[in-house]
């Protein structure tokens, strides 16, 4: 090999080095929440269902052989992630049939939110009152129709459930 073929090469290498370099670098992607099982597989997942009239998660196997069965937002990769959300979800329904609750509309209302912490994590939640359609459907918070209405919601089902619930749907 001579002078030439070896720059040539050594050029070559630096440039694949380069491109593995940035692959090795590359951020992951993050993980999907949901999975959708091949069907037929024996694929394990996990699914929010209703067990006695309360969400619950509940371990399965890909056994059926139609693709419709498995295609819908129920369906979670691990225990962890079907249990968050059925509580969550279970936390919004109750949220919603508490006292005052009603359709977002243009009058005064109140919503329940979320505050960020000094380093934009979730903190806590209050209540506010707001009067633009906009801004109240931006939380994720049925309205209602006082702030006393708001608060007693909050005092009923629990401070942290509802931050708990908040950083779920947020995938926080």
């Amino acid at each position: 090999m001579n002078k030439i073929e070896a720059l040539s090469r050594l050029t070559a290498l630096e440039g694949e080095a380069k491109q593995l370099r940035a692959i090795i670098e590359a951020p992951e992607p993050g993980p999907s929440l949901l999975t959708e099982p091949r069907p037929g597989s024996g694929d394990k997942y996990w699914e929010i269902n209703n067990f006695g009239g309360q969400l619950a998660s509940m371990s399965c196997e890909a056994l059926d052989e139609h693709q419709q069965r498995y295609q819908h937002g129920t369906i979670f990769q691990t225990k962890g992630l079907a249990a968050a959300y059925a509580r969550a979800i279970d936390t919004m329904l109750r949220l919603r049939h508490q006292p005052g609750t009603e359709s977002p509309s243009n009058k005064i209302q109140a919503t329940i939110e979320v505050e960020r912490g000094d380093d934009q994590s979730v903190a806590s939640i209050y209540v506010t009152v707001r009067e633009d359609v906009c801004n109240k459907t931006r939380g994720i918070s049925p309205c209602f129709d006082t702030k006393e209405h708001a608060q007693s919601a909050i005092d009923t089902i629990g401070a942290d459930r509802i931050l708990e619930m908040f950083k779920t749907f947020h995938h926080i």
